[in-house]
């Protein structure tokens, strides 16, 4: 699949998973997610940064799946083919001390040879063909962001104005996707952005506009993740 994937002309999948409603773990793509689900997906991934402490040895799915669940409130749910691989006498990695909560979702995924999405509110393992398209959509449709960080310029005269009106104003100006992380926009609520330029290319007026709120941004294949400098 991944031959496939650096020659997409070599391969077309058949499943269309534009409106999917999940992104790739660790890829930036979302797939038919609004703001607010996009929002939300980043905050799961945030999560499953963290590190958490088990006392007792995990050594099947479904001891991994309810200590899972129950410590961080977000199912886990199957395709018809993962729960075939994933039954819950399933055997995974043995488990226990400290671990980060994606290291036991790499787990389960080496156990059932599939790979695991993200939704606004659970962790999906699709089916192998669905995962596949994802990849190839992801890699090959939606790298359109940075190119226009690039090439466009805009003219902006504002004082003292909010970080969101002038989000949204670049948003509507652009046509881009802008989202803006829940601690950049509780860090940024009293910010006050003073600019007056001409012409000035868009990945330059969205690094002055980012450190005047003591943000920083991340140019995503299809949309731009204004976040804090810790996330």
């Amino acid at each position: 699949a991944q031959r496939n994937l650096e020659k997409p002309d070599s391969f077309v999948p058949a499943i269309d998973c534009s409106s999917m409603k999940a992104k790739l773990y660790h890829h930036p793509c979302p797939f038919g997610l609004t703001e607010d689900e996009l929002l939300k997906t980043a905050i799961l991934e945030t999560k499953l940064r963290e590190r958490v402490k088990i006392d007792k040895p995990i050594t099947t799915f479904g001891q991994l799946r309810e200590f899972f669940e129950k410590s961080t409130g977000i199912p886990i749910r199957l395709s018809e083919e993962a729960a075939r691989a994933l039954a819950d006498d399933t055997p995974v990695q043995s488990t226990d001390g400290e671990v980060r909560l994606s290291s036991l979702l790499h787990r389960a995924r080496r156990a059932a040879g599939l790979y695991f999405v993200l939704s606004p509110d659970a962790v999906l393992f699709p089916s192998s063909e669905t995962y596949v398209a994802m990849r190839w959509y992801a890699f090959n449709q939606y790298s359109l962001t940075k190119p226009a960080l690039e090439s466009k310029t805009v003219n902006l005269n504002v004082q003292e104005e909010s970080l969101e009106n002038i989000i949204s104003f670049l948003q509507d100006l652009t046509g881009l996707n802008f989202v803006l992380s829940a601690a950049a926009r509780e860090k940024a609520q009293d910010a006050e952005i003073t600019m007056n330029v001409t012409d000035m290319r868009l990945d330059d007026a969205l690094a002055e506009i980012c450190r005047q709120a003591g943000l920083t941004y991340v140019a995503r294949p299809n949309y731009i993740l204004i976040k804090t400098h810790s996330e």
